[in-house]
């Protein structure tokens, strides 16, 4: 069953576990009363780590955008990632600062994995205009 997690994840899982268990021992031997408030706050203790996790979105950057997006035969691929380019409908493309955020928020990948990239700010215009070559007229740019 846990092979599927990764070892953080593996760890708080356990933690989250040896928590309630250490709780109800505790309950069983001093034969106090259940309450489930101490129950529910004890078990969460696992919670916390992940709070300050950064976010599992890694940062992609890219020096030139137009390369590491390629498409071939209706075929659209960012990196490793591909998308069907019919299935496209929303290219999310951002401009903060000195960096531009582009991703395809409705297409994922994977489970929870969103094809995206950050790249320099001055090539926004210009991967645009790659994009809207090479995509349906009716995909719909977002910030």
């Amino acid at each position: 069953m846990l092979n599927k997690f990764t070892i953080s994840e593996k760890s708080i899982f356990l933690l989250w576990l040896l928590s309630i268990c250490s709780y109800l021992l505790f309950v069983f031997i001093t034969d106090s009363k259940l309450e489930m408030v101490w129950l529910l706050a004890i078990s969460n203790i696992a919670i916390f780590p992940s709070l300050f996790k950064r976010s599992k979105l890694p940062e992609n950057r890219v020096v030139e955008p137009k390369n590491h997006v390629r498409f071939i035969k209706g075929d659209m691929y960012i990196g490793d990632a591909k998308v069907r380019v019919s299935e496209v409908r929303k290219v999310a493309l951002e401009t903060v600062e000195q960096d531009a955020y582009f991703s395809l928020p409705y297409n994922h990948v994977k489970l929870g994995e969103i094809p995206n990239m950050v790249f320099s700010a001055d090539k926004a215009q210009e991967f645009k205009a790659y994009l809207k070559t090479h995509l349906s007229n009716d995909v719909v740019f977002i910030k």
